[in-house]
């Protein structure tokens, strides 16, 4: 029997109702006209004139000119690649790799000995030599990091990254490179996303790890003009282009992207999260974001509270996930709220943004010219359509290889056309590694499938599974008694897990420690 408990009171055992068939999954849909069947996104006015395209075009080229970057330069190959026939991406992706794995067997010392066994013919097909090679793992990086893993040639104008997951961080090396293909990929999400890259303000709500780890925070807040003197009339110049690196943050982040971080939200039983949750919704209505992104539960929450409230955000036209994903329940739930399109995109701090949607369905169009990407199962392909491990391989970091990086993810991938007209590779983030659950017919269930069980309800806004053995908890916060809800979902999970199921609700759940929540763990104690 499945069994309901409400916290802080007496458990008691009902009896689940005859449980609903086992859906498809949840990747077996494409949702059109939308992702979620979502109405068309309202288009909003264009931003003051400061703002606008021109100017902050203008802009670019005054970065450039300062510093070393060739942000700007970069985002046009980059346009310039997704134009090219199909066959034309594959040969320039071909020959890239293969100047990698050159590259790190010869210079890289993990590498050098992975790849010993290939002579200089195997190169002639790279993607083939690639595959001979075992996953680059988190365990790896922390082992071997920096001396084992860092090519010296690329160790001079580098920059230390931090992953900013909900486990397993590591460290990462990047050069000046990589730091402006990465930045320059930012702009291409937002030109996917937004129709162009310039010209349009957004919004980020992210854990706080992000806020640490991925240098979104500016400590140093000295005036622009005085970053300006100094990096075109200082005296020494280690000082000038100290200056000059500081000024080109500080412009990219506040006017380029013309991007606001607002701080995460702590913690706390509904009744008190809801200050936080207003003080959001206020401030970002005042600035009127054509773009909002924000931790996937933070934009469920701030949905919900804006429902609550009766108010609306003018002017906003899509939305993103930032540090985790959202399951078509949870997705369909912000959309109808803000009136506002969602839009899936994935990427990390070790590897920058990796694929955005393009709204025909929930899965993301890969940025071919910058990553491979690749599904395994146990060391074997696995299939088109069909889950199992992400492996990528960045071929933009030369300072520090990353052939066949596995982040700890759990992906779909598809090949062909999409709707939208683009032909290159997609694929679908279905959840961490670490929170796959084991079905009672022994197949695998990934987050994304557990998120979407619990969040089919409207008064549910928080979910925490754990199994042991045959045994499966559900901890989950909701905004009313939750007796109805409890009992629907065990019903739910009893289809899936059989009926060792309980559910029971509590005030809050606490996230990680970088402060994502988890949505599933597994015990190997009974």
């Amino acid at each position: 029997m499945a069994t309901v408990q409400r916290s802080h009171a007496t458990e008691r055992t009902a009896s689940a109702p005859r449980p609903p068939a086992p859906t498809a999954p949840m990747w077996s849909v494409v949702h059109r006209g939308g992702v979620h069947g979502s109405p068309q996104p309202r288009r909003a006015a264009c931003p003051g004139s400061w703002r606008g395209f021109a100017a902050q075009t203008a802009l670019v080229r005054t970065i450039e000119w300062l510093t070393a970057s060739r942000l700007h330069s970069r985002y046009r190959a980059m346009l310039a690649f997704d134009r090219l026939p199909r066959a034309s991406r594959r040969r320039r992706r071909e020959r890239r790799l293969a100047a990698l794995l050159r590259q790190a067997r010869r210079r890289v010392p993990l590498w050098r000995e992975r790849l010993a066994h290939l002579g200089p013919a195997a190169l002639a097909d790279p993607i083939a030599s690639l595959a001979t090679l075992p996953p680059l793992t988190k365990d790896d990086l922390r082992e071997g990091f920096p001396q084992r893993l860092v090519d010296p040639v690329h160790s001079h104008n580098t920059r230390m990254v931090s992953s900013s997951g909900t486990a397993d961080r590591v460290s990462l090396i990047h050069d000046f490179d990589k730091r402006d293909t990465a930045r320059a990929a930012e702009l291409r999400v937002l030109h996917r996303l937004l129709g162009r890259p310039l010209g349009g303000r957004s919004v980020e709500l992210p854990p706080d790890a992000c806020n640490i780890l991925c240098g979104i925070e500016d400590p140093q807040a000295q005036p622009v003009s005085a970053l300006l003197r100094r990096a075109l009339f200082g005296a020494d110049p280690t000082a000038r282009e100290q200056a000059r690196r500081a000024l080109r943050g500080r412009l990219e982040r506040s006017a380029l992207f013309a991007r606001t971080v607002l701080p995460p939200l702590a913690p706390a039983p509904w009744p008190d999260l809801v200050a936080q949750l207003d003080d959001r919704l206020d401030r970002i209505a005042a600035l009127r974001p054509r773009l909002l992104r924000g931790l996937p539960l933070y934009l469920v929450w701030l949905a919900q509270r804006a429902e609550q409230r009766g108010i609306t955000l003018p002017g906003l036209e899509r939305i993103a996930p930032f540090g985790g994903l959202l399951s078509p329940h949870m997705a369909a739930r912000v959309e109808r709220a803000f009136g506002a399109r969602f839009v899936n995109a994935y990427g990390s701090s070790e590897l920058g943004s990796v694929a955005v949607g393009c709204g025909h369905s929930p899965f993301m169009h890969l940025f071919e010219d910058l990553f491979i990407v690749e599904i395994e199962d146990g060391g074997r392909p696995v299939p088109d359509g069909q889950p199992g491990r992400l492996l990528i391989t960045d071929l933009s970091n030369r300072a520090m290889p990353l052939l066949r990086y596995a982040p700890g993810d759990v992906a779909i991938r598809l090949r062909g056309p999409c709707p939208c007209g683009l032909d290159t590779e997609r694929i679908l983030v279905c959840g961490r590694e670490q929170e796959r659950l084991t079905s009672a017919a022994d197949d695998a269930v990934d987050a994304i499938e557990l998120l979407d069980l619990a969040f089919a309800h409207p008064a549910l806004i928080n979910v925490a599974y754990e199994q042991r053995g045959d045994r499966l908890t559900a901890r989950v916060v909701t905004l009313e008694r939750g007796d109805e809800i409890c009992r629907s979902l065990a019903a739910s999970l009893a289809a899936r897990f059989g009926p060792r199921v309980r559910v029971r609700t509590t005030t809050v759940l606490r996230p990680e420690a970088s402060g994502k929540y988890r949505t599933a763990r597994r015990s190997a104690r009974p």
